[in-house]
């Protein structure tokens, strides 16, 4: 039987725009009654269940949570959510991307990669397939996605928000993406970008990253590879 819990989260989604209980080393566990929503972005959270209740630790989120700029960064500085743009960032070794209203940042510059676009809303990620990092990978993956909905999906006004009037159905529509894909690397105009098919095969002639790569309004999928 959950007999109670040393701390909450509020459930109402208003509360990430609030600041949340006590922060920094080892508190009481009476004093301990809300955690920071934002906490569960920063790190992992764990409610321990038993019969003799340890004393509760909440770390403190200074340096990850910056309610002004309305940015969160996980603990490990590989993820930073923007909710005042609207725009996730992930950087890492062997993997890196963004995802949201890419438009309004552009250009998104990164650890390696850096894209140029007026996408309004979309995603894009950059991975290693060779285990290698980013920097000095020979064989990659770059993913790009935009807006997708059901043909026939239809909506209508219900004062400031809109209700959904047709759900619509397939084939699924997906705007058309745009933009340019650059690598800060010494070898990037050895680096040759092959656009695939939804399956994986390769549809197009390669071409260099030498001056960036032209995202293509209809592929999702490129492999980069060095000559």
């Amino acid at each position: 039987m959950l007999r109670d819990k040393p701390f909450r989260a509020p459930p109402n989604p208003d509360g990430l725009r609030k600041a949340g209980g006590p922060q920094g080393a080892l508190v009481p566990r009476a004093a301990a009654t809300t955690l920071d929503p934002l906490g569960f972005l920063v790190g992992p959270v764990a409610v321990h269940i038993a019969e003799t209740a340890r004393r509760t630790e909440l770390r403190s989120l200074d340096g990850f949570v910056d309610r002004r700029a309305r940015v969160v960064k996980s603990a490990t500085s590989e993820l930073a959510w923007d909710h005042g743009q609207g725009l996730v960032r992930l950087v890492t070794a062997r993997a890196e991307g963004a995802a949201g209203f890419l438009a309004r940042q552009s250009p998104i510059t990164l650890g390696v990669a850096t894209l140029e676009t007026r996408l309004d809303y979309g995603a894009f990620l950059l991975v290693s397939l060779d285990g290698e990092p980013l920097s000095r990978s020979r064989r990659m993956l770059l993913q790009v996605m935009s807006e997708a909905q059901n043909t026939g999906f239809a909506t209508v006004s219900a004062g400031r928000v809109k209700r959904i009037k047709d759900v619509g159905g397939p084939p699924i529509a997906v705007r058309k993406l745009g933009g340019v894909l650059s690598l800060r690397r010494p070898d990037a105009d050895g680096l040759r970008a092959t656009a695939l098919d939804e399956n994986g095969y390769p549809v197009r002639t390669s071409h260099t990253l030498e001056r960036g790569l032209p995202l293509l309004p209809t592929t999702l999928y490129y492999v980069i590879a060095a000559d």
